[in-house]
């Protein structure tokens, strides 16, 4: 069955729509992460953790952007699987299979690389354990999500191959279940160091910029909720599903961008006017008990720390 005119008319602008969005978001990804390490080396300090975290992050939104570009340039992303000839029916069955098996690892070590800078920056041990946890919660979400993707369908190609008789998961409803973890993590995540920030020993526009900055990676969440609300509607069409996936590209890209941000504040002092340079840098006081903001030393792992010791500035200088 070929692809009636306005199918093929939203096929067109999805496709040329989709290419954009996934364009755009490698560029984002890409130099979110070399700004990253630009960073780290500007100031001469160690890579940890949190650093290579975010690689494997980076290369599994590549292969996950290849497959979206496949899918929208040979596909049928955004049409109603039933009117689509089988070339593209083939094409987008099998990218809606292999791109969820890499936005979850994507997304997931994007968590894990903040988690670990805060296990660096932030010295309290109730704090790290907490950390732990809510670590430990988010490797658990990823395996099960993987593993739930991968066995979607038993055999996968049923998924494509409408000739082949196959056990399938509603996905939809696994998304409305497994969506909503993802989304409170990326709350808590950028909720955490608020309570530690609170008790440190700054004045309030301190304390209000610095809140700010760990914030922005709740962004994340805004977009996980608008891709809640799309799926979760029983009356979406191909193109409003389609929309998600487009969304889900955003949420990758940001969750990459995010997990980036916080190191960038030696890249900030010069690029930024000065008075949004003033509010980004100034959040850090760089003298008494916070000098080492300016330096590259060891962290404080281990140590017994009081308020004022329960940062370790050398992480978050980048």
């Amino acid at each position: 069955m070929e692809v009636g005119p306005r199918n093929a008319v939203d096929l067109w602008a999805n496709e040329s729509r989709g290419l954009a969005i996934s364009i755009s978001g490698l560029v984002i990804a890409t130099l979110s992460v070399i700004l990253r390490f630009v960073a780290r080396m500007k100031n001469g300090c160690n890579f940890g953790a949190d650093d290579w975290m975010i690689v494997p992050s980076l290369l599994c939104y590549y292969a996950f952007s290849i497959t979206a570009i496949w899918g929208a340039t040979k596909g049928g992303l955004g049409i109603d699987f039933a009117l689509l000839p089988p070339p593209q029916a083939i094409a987008t069955g099998k990218g809606s299979y292999i791109m969820p098996i890499f936005s979850v690892p994507t997304i997931s070590f994007a968590k894990l690389s903040i988690i670990c800078l805060y296990h660096r920056v932030f010295a309290t041990r109730r704090f790290r354990m907490w950390n732990l946890i809510v670590g430990a919660s988010v490797v658990a979400w990823m395996i099960a999500c993987l593993f739930a993707t991968i066995l979607h369908c038993i055999p996968p190609r049923a998924l494509w191959d409408p000739s082949i008789k196959g056990k399938c998961i509603n996905f939809t409803l696994f998304f409305q279940f497994i969506e909503p973890i993802n989304c409170f993590q990326d709350i808590v995540i950028a909720l955490m160091p608020l309570g530690v920030v609170k008790r440190l020993h700054l004045n309030r526009k301190q304390k209000v910029s610095l809140c700010l900055i760990f914030i922005l990676g709740g962004l994340v969440a805004v977009i996980s909720l608008i891709r809640i609300v799309i799926i979760s509607n029983p009356a979406a069409s191909p193109v409003e599903i389609y929309t998600s996936s487009e969304w889900l590209t955003a949420q990758l890209w940001m969750a990459i961008l995010c997990a980036n941000l916080l190191t960038y504040r030696s890249l900030v002092q010069n690029a930024l006017p000065s008075r949004l340079r003033s509010w980004w840098t100034g959040s850090i006081p760089v003298s008494g008990p916070y000098e080492m903001w300016t330096k590259c030393r060891g962290n404080n792992r281990g140590k017994n720390t009081s308020e004022d010791e329960m940062l370790d500035p050398l992480h978050f200088k980048g």
